[in-house]
């Protein structure tokens, strides 16, 4: 938890300054509700919470009791998390492209880099097909799929899929912020009209198709735990491989290539931890030295 507190800390500013640089990106603020049933015990997040303090974090919550939609009667205690922000991956990720063609970048779409390397006029990312791309810096970041390119530059520690599931269902009084139900792991969050449920964590293979019992499972969980649902409009159907590391950290750093960076392995922090990722590594990138926030992180550690 400590090694991840600048991180953590970095995390808000960075959606901020994105969108006070220009990214047209709907960040949202509010609170984050945490409901629990009968009989289960908020101790293990309230230690979580602790301990997130302890490492010098802000995390402002309350509890309240009673019914409050869109949790069900079964749901009889809820932690509120305040001070949150919150956003729509795709719309988001849409902005940063839109914001990096206007600043004059490029977006080479279905390219399949193939090495990363020096050529004759220094420093280029060999593609599957077309002429090299040459750069002055490389940044790989390319989720589970990092080790592909990663161990040849000197990244031996493992990373694994720790596949995701979701989908969107309607609700008849649609929620304004998340909601989290940690008894059944599973998280419900604005998507338009409608809401976006996501849980479990497979470890398979990251190509692994889709397997709709997964999802089958999920909704099974949350069923008796949440009102209003139209449980027969199921849509949107996801499946996505979470990047894990071993000891729970990201590779963020420099490889043994010079000039060629990482960024990855945030296993289910990538969103929150992205922009403050990028944030740090470009300040490294751009003054030539090692950042002190980064070293936990370094991708040439071991484990």
């Amino acid at each position: 938890m400590a090694a991840l507190a600048p991180l953590s800390r970095e995390s808000i500013p960075a959606f901020d300054a994105l969108v006070a640089g220009g990214v047209t990106a709907d960040v949202r603020k509010g609170t984050i509700r945490i409901g629990f049933t009968d009989g289960e015990d908020t101790t293990g997040l309230e230690h979580e919470f602790a301990a997130a303090r302890d490492a010098g974090q802000h995390v402002p919550y309350r509890t309240s009791t009673g019914h409050e939609p869109p949790f069900s009667a079964r749901v009889q205690q809820i932690v509120h998390l305040d001070g949150q922000r919150f956003v729509a991956p795709g719309p988001f990720l849409d902005a940063l492209a839109g914001s990096l063609r206007e600043r004059g970048g490029e977006i080479v779409e279905g390219a399949q880099v193939r090495s990363i390397g020096f050529g004759p006029g220094g420093l280029q990312v060999d593609t599957w097909s077309g002429a090299p791309h040459r750069a002055d810096a490389v940044v790989l970041a390319t989720g589970a799929w990092l080790p592909d390119l990663a161990r040849r530059l000197g990244v031996r520690a493992p990373v694994q899929a720790g596949r995701g599931y979701s989908c969107s269902i309607p609700l008849a009084k649609p929620i304004t912020a998340p909601v989290y139900l940690p008894g059944v792991r599973v998280a419900m969050t604005p998507y338009g009209d409608r809401v976006r449920v996501a849980g479990t964590m497979e470890i398979a293979d990251r190509d692994t198709p889709f397997d709709h019992r997964r999802l089958d499972a999920i909704l099974r969980s949350i069923r008796p735990l949440i009102d209003g649902a139209d449980w027969t409009d199921v849509r949107d159907h996801w499946v996505g491989a979470r990047p894990l590391t071993p000891d729970g950290l990201p590779l963020i750093g420099r490889t043994k290539l010079e000039g060629v960076h990482v960024a990855g392995g945030h296993g289910m922090r990538g969103i929150t931890f992205g922009p403050a990722t990028g944030k740090l590594l470009a300040r490294q990138l751009m003054t030539g030295t090692d950042a002190p926030d980064l070293a936990p992180f370094h991708p040439l550690r071991t484990g």
